[in-house]
């Protein structure tokens, strides 16, 4: 007769977590490629190699593969290389990108749950599971999980709590392998994105906490730690200064307004704080959800507004009482979740230093670990000092009525909310009905509808759109008239409906005010090339040649321009410059044909003929 085999209570527990996490997270598998997936999957011209642009990937910074002139100081290789696998085998199929996006968020949730239930040394398992539960369900994850490209934010997160868990392992075991291990998947953390960087605080704070007795371990687990921080900052200072030598893409004021330099410092922060008090509000009324929050949806403001001070008073609250709990007991959980909360979302504060974004839902990702901790004791608490029992406490009619309202509320949010992101055109629509006046929202929105354009004899069609497009673009442009990128969707906007002069004067004002961008300079240079001012063309292409002289096409578009303009030697010395350095171009040779042709020259003119007839270079 075989013998039954007894499950553990937290293996019972760990299944309900995971069919949870599968069950609300599910139908994002239906979903498409949203946001900046394309950039990191789609567009990355070494991620579509598949897995022989893995060595690449680990030698480049992020966003290398998807714009080699946008020199970004991020090196997150892990999810990239995650991606080129995933190409290698299904290409352009999001399904099996999402699907892989809810395994780790599943394994995730279990690795918190692991690490709560033997940082308090399976006393409080009630309170260990009800945390992962609310962090799996909370309605503002939904970007993580949705948005394909936060697989960066889901690797950190898994790879930070396996280390959290060796951690405690080895305070257990004392094998130097186990902190090896540790140590390893810290590494890993931090190469699939910076946010576990506070763990340098998080994981000597938890060994002097609950590991006070063994001071050699814990030297040893600070001094793992530290290493492994100092390697990962050496691996990334060599690879980013090796591809840009330290010169970065400045953060634009369209992705944070806190980076406008106009801006006063008093500012700055009373608006970087209020900021923070978003977080805790989302904490607790996750809604609206919204996909961007660019300006105006967190409004610039001075410490004269009383929301600053409601923002910064909570923070202070909370840190002065986590402080006050840990003087009284440094194991108490209320006080860590609070410590894990404010240490993890300082890096996102705008405070200290600048973050590609002012606000975004997949910045408590860390934080809401913390959130969901104290929530949970609070809850537990309801059941009465006495109360240890697992099932005896579940069963508590106080905890049921706070606890299945909660669940049923997240659930239902977040499965809606997964709706919103099934593709570019139902996020966009949707979340700019909460936010009218977000100008980066404005842009994109107008952008789809100039990608749908109607063919040129739906006249009517195009005529809507058309409108339809100057709206928003009239909107982002109102909320923030220094918007480059909406005041170039205007210029293209008014140059493909044939409005020049509307055109010249929207690519005029991007340029004045990013006067080395070469697409700005090339769109004026259009401009007046089909407007025939073809001295103004001139100038603006050799302008672009200044910025870029190893780019054929900026020598051709200025031997046209010296062509129509009747110069036709200047016209045959930048054709032949443009056909040195593309020989497969065949404008060159038409150019060089007629520049030859007008000067009399019809042996070269013939010539240049039979190179465009015969494809010979």
């Amino acid at each position: 007769m075989q013998k039954k085999i007894k499950l553990s209570l937290q293996f019972k527990l760990s299944i309900i977590l995971v069919i949870s996490s599968v069950l609300v997270y599910v139908n994002t598998i239906s979903n498409g490629f949203v946001l900046d997936d394309t950039v990191a999957i789609g567009n990355n011209s070494y991620v579509v190699k598949g897995i022989q642009s893995i060595p690449a990937l680990l030698a480049t910074p992020y966003h290398k593969g998807w714009s080699p002139g946008f020199h970004d100081n991020l090196y997150r290789p892990l999810s990239l290389v995650m991606f080129a696998i995933e190409y290698q085998i299904s290409e352009l199929n999001p399904a099996p990108y999402h699907a892989i996006n809810i395994l780790i968020l599943t394994l995730c949730v279990i690795l918190f749950f692991l690490f709560l239930d033997s940082l308090f040394n399976k006393e409080k398992t009630i309170v260990a599971f009800l945390a992962s539960l609310l962090f799996a369900l909370h309605p503002v994850h939904t970007e993580v999980v949705a948005n394909i490209k936060s697989r960066d934010e889901l690797l950190c997160f898994f790879f930070a709590f396996a280390s959290l868990n060796l951690c405690l392992k080895y305070m257990q075991n004392g094998k130097l392998r186990t902190l090896f291990w540790c140590s390893f998947c810290f590494l890993l953390s931090l190469l699939s994105k910076e946010t576990s960087i506070t763990f340098i605080f998080i994981i000597p704070f938890i060994a002097f906490a609950y590991n006070s007795q063994n001071k050699k371990q814990n030297i040893y687990i600070y001094s793992a730690i530290g290493l492994t921080t100092i390697l990962y900052f050496i691996t990334r200072y060599a690879i980013l200064n090796y591809s840009y030598s330290g010169d970065f893409t400045a953060i634009s004021t369209s992705e944070n307004v806190l980076a406008d330099k106009n801006l006063s410092y008093a500012s700055h922060l009373a608006t970087a704080i209020l900021a923070c008090g978003y977080y805790i509000k989302l904490l607790f009324v996750p809604h609206p959800l919204i996909c961007d929050y660019s300006y105006s949806s967190i409004p610039l403001v001075h410490f004269s507004d009383p929301l600053v001070w409601c923002s910064l008073g909570a923070y202070l609250l909370l840190a002065v009482f986590s402080m006050y709990r840990l003087i009284r007991n440094l194991k108490d959980p209320i006080a860590f979740g609070i410590l894990f909360f404010l240490v993890t979302i300082a890096l996102f504060s705008n405070i200290f230093f600048l973050t590609g974004a002012i606000f975004a839902e997949r910045f408590l990702f860390f934080g809401s670990a913390g959130f969901c901790l104290v929530i949970a004791v609070l809850i537990v608490k309801l059941a009465g000092k006495k109360a240890t029992d697992f099932l005896l406490i579940l069963k508590n009619p106080k905890i049921l009525a706070a606890v299945i309202p909660l669940i049923i509320a997240c659930s239902v949010l977040t499965y809606n909310r997964n709706k919103d992101w099934a593709d570019n055109f139902v996020l966009y629509t949707t979340d700019i009905s909460k936010v009218p006046d977000n100008c980066r929202l404005n842009d994109w929105v107008a952008d789809l509808i100039i990608q749908t354009l109607p063919e040129e004899n739906d006249t009517d069609l195009r005529k809507n759109a058309f409108n339809s497009a100057l709206y928003y673009l009239n909107k982002a442009v109102e909320v923030s008239p220094d918007f480059i990128a909406a005041q170039c969707d205007l210029g293209n906007l008014y140059f493909t409906f044939q409005h020049f002069d509307s055109a010249e004067t929207h690519f005029m004002h991007a340029y004045e005010l990013n006067p080395k961008d070469i697409l700005l300079i090339s769109n004026l240079a259009h401009v007046y090339y089909v407007t025939k001012k073809y001295r103004e063309a001139i100038n603006y292409n050799l302008k672009a040649i200044d910025l870029k002289p190893d780019d054929a096409i900026n020598y051709a578009n200025t031997a046209s321009c010296y062509l129509n303009s009747g110069d036709f030697d200047s016209a045959i010395i930048f054709a032949k410059k443009a056909s040195m350095l593309d020989r497969s171009f065949k404008g060159n040779y038409a150019v060089l044909s007629a520049a030859y042709k007008a000067k009399g020259n019809t042996d070269s003119a013939q010539k240049y003929e039979a190179f465009i007839r015969t494809d010979r270079p």
